[in-house]
């Protein structure tokens, strides 16, 4: 009998029989090697502080509003990323053989039924460590966990510092303004120089577009290091249209018509997402030790 990961109530986690899943036409069964918890979503469900656990997602506006929960306990399928071996096709399916592995979302299920065409574009590279394959998805929130667990850093999230009105303003498909970020860039600022006068070294998750945001970043510790994640607009917006965030796809063009990418001289490297997540791992793990000293 198959088994899906459940989140019973606040604090407890379990595995629970499933019914499997038949095979239909045009999809692939996988059976599943490793399966990632998100450090949001799911994380704040297990402590019980999870929004979609206490107020209502708004999907036209993108945002958590007071009102009815959207789900309640116990919650099974959400899934984060997960990576698996196809072991049957159904007949008629190309591009995805038994044996291959590959990675994609069926929400924390032991086995699962999902379409071809889907894992046909998200298969493990060779020479790649499969359970890397759990970060494919997840852009610079998974790079940052990697860099907070292997280096010892404390993490925070950009996005949590922003303040409602923010929030709401990318909600509705508009761009913030300098004005709307300067608070958001000092708050981000005043929590790195808090741990660094507790002697904690962090890593901040966040889009400091301008080198003018990045000196307010770098004002609160002159070792910063800044990881700049750089790719197609094209394979970006595949991606952001893939997630579910405040944000909408549509506001990624003003980013790109705000960026300024790392000068000369500034502390950093500019990373190619397009690469396997093992590589980009990699990369960035070894310039922050050489620059650590």
């Amino acid at each position: 009998m198959p088994k899906i990961v459940q989140l019973s109530r606040p604090g407890e986690v379990e595995l629970v029989d499933c019914p499997p899943q038949p095979l239909a036409p045009g999809h692939a069964r996988v059976r599943t090697w490793y399966s990632g918890i998100s450090a949001g979503t799911e994380l704040t469900s297990y402590r019980g502080s999870s929004p979609y656990l206490n107020k209502t997602w708004d999907s036209d506006r993108r945002m958590f509003t007071a009102g009815v929960p959207s789900f309640t306990y116990p919650v099974t399928t959400w899934g984060y990323s997960e990576v698996g071996e196809v072991v049957e096709v159904a007949d008629g399916v190309t591009g995805v053989l038994p044996g291959e592995l590959v990675y994609g979302i069926w929400g924390h299920r032991s086995d699962a039924v999902v379409p071809a065409g889907a894992i046909a574009r998200t298969k493990v590279s060779a020479g790649v460590e499969p359970v890397h394959g759990v970060f494919a998805r997840v852009g610079a929130i998974a790079l940052n966990a990697v860099l907070a667990a292997e280096l010892h850093l404390e993490l925070a999230e950009g996005d949590d510092f922003h303040p409602q009105s923010n929030v709401e303003k990318m909600s509705s498909g508009q761009p913030l303004t300098d004005e709307d970020r300067w608070p958001w860039l000092e708050q981000l600022a005043d929590w790195t120089r808090e741990r660094r006068a507790a002697g904690v070294s962090t890593v901040v998750t966040c889009s400091a577009l301008r080198k003018a945001y990045r000196d307010v970043l770098r004002g609160a510790d002159p070792d910063t290091f800044f990881v700049f994640l750089h790719g197609d607009e094209a394979l970006l917006q595949e991606r952001m249209e893939a997630r579910e965030h405040f944000m909408p796809g549509a506001l990624l063009r003003s980013q790109f018509e705000t960026l300024e990418p790392l000068a000369s001289d500034e502390s950093g490297v500019a990373l190619d997402v397009a690469q396997d997540v093992e590589r980009v791992v990699e990369q960035a793990l070894d310039r922050l030790r050489s620059a650590r000293g």
